[in-house]
């Protein structure tokens, strides 16, 4: 088994991926950055496909 700085801190593998990009890391490897980035992306999808969701949403509850 392969043990890095995070694994050994008990930190999430798959939340460092700026601290792999880059390099440098922003959050002192907590992945708080990363879950604001992602939030954000999913925001943005949201609002771009907003009128498709609501029409999903108002087929999904009208049926009985």
């Amino acid at each position: 088994m392969i043990f890095d700085r995070n694994s050994l801190r008990g930190g999430n593998l798959y939340m460092d991926f700026i601290e792999r990009w880059l390099g440098i890391s922003p959050d002192s490897g907590d992945g708080s950055t990363e879950a604001l980035y992602l939030l954000a992306v999913v925001a943005i999808l949201a609002l771009v496909f907003h009128k498709r969701i609501m029409q999903f949403a108002r087929g999904f509850f009208a049926r009985k």
